[in-house]
């Protein structure tokens, strides 16, 4: 709270006047092209609040571990994403964008598909670092992607929208694997990871598609890095 109160204290005189406009960023949506691609973002984003709440029930119940490897778990995810990110990064601009988010959804859906026939530690140790890997793929793609897609003077407004998508697919990944998780896995542990796996994919397709709505400028990292004009934020 302090460090808020200084900020907003240390603001520009002239921008004072200025507040957050929630019409204005939605206004944004008015873009076909940024309402699409905030359709595929809703869906991985379902896909990669999975790596919580769900594969923490299911690894207990369901894939014989205790409470002490699970945590285990979410410490390989950071340790995988902390070695991986950089070089990841590096690759993503030799690449298309929307090529690599495709990739990255389909290693999400190959990893929890496995997760839900994993036994025992090391299976579900290997299903989480394809999972990781498919993490560190997309999050970096997505959000240049959006950068890209603005116009210089709306890129505020841009990001922030594609951010209120991305919170409400985290929102209903919980909900949705809780739900799967009650209702399909007493069937069979395998069904409600094998759906996020599909919704992956039909994520994969989405962006493979969106891919051919952009222009070649567009596909690439260094535009988000170095713009050609000051980014002005509203």
């Amino acid at each position: 709270w302090a460090a808020l109160y200084w900020g907003l204290k240390r603001q520009d005189p002239a921008r004072a006047h200025e507040t957050l406009d929630v019409s204005a960023m939605l206004s944004s949506a008015k873009d076909s092209r940024l309402l699409q691609f905030c359709g595929y973002t809703i869906l991985i984003a379902i896909v990669m609040s999975q790596l919580v709440v769900s594969l923490s029930v299911h690894g207990v119940t369901y894939a014989g571990l205790t409470e002490k490897q699970v945590g285990l778990l979410f410490a390989l995810n950071g340790l995988v994403v902390t070695l991986i990110q950089m070089k990841v990064s590096r690759g993503l601009s030799r690449h298309s964008l929307t090529a690599a988010a495709a990739l990255g959804c389909l290693l999400y859906a190959t990893g929890y598909g496995a997760m839900g026939w994993a036994a025992g530690f090391a299976a579900m140790a290997a299903a989480v670092i394809v999972v990781t890997v498919g993490e560190a793929v997309v999050s970096p793609s997505v959000q240049t992607i959006v950068v890209n897609l603005a116009p210089v003077k709306l890129k505020g407004r841009y990001v922030g929208l594609h951010g209120l998508s991305f919170q409400i697919g985290c929102a209903l990944g919980p909900l949705l694997g809780g739900l799967g998780l009650q209702y399909l896995s007493p069937r069979h542990p395998a069904l409600p990871w094998l759906a996020v796996g599909a919704l992956a994919v039909a994520a994969a397709a989405g962006f493979a598609r969106f891919g051919r709505l952009l222009r070649p400028e567009e596909q690439g990292l260094a535009i988000a890095v170095m713009g050609p004009e000051p980014m002005e934020v509203r």
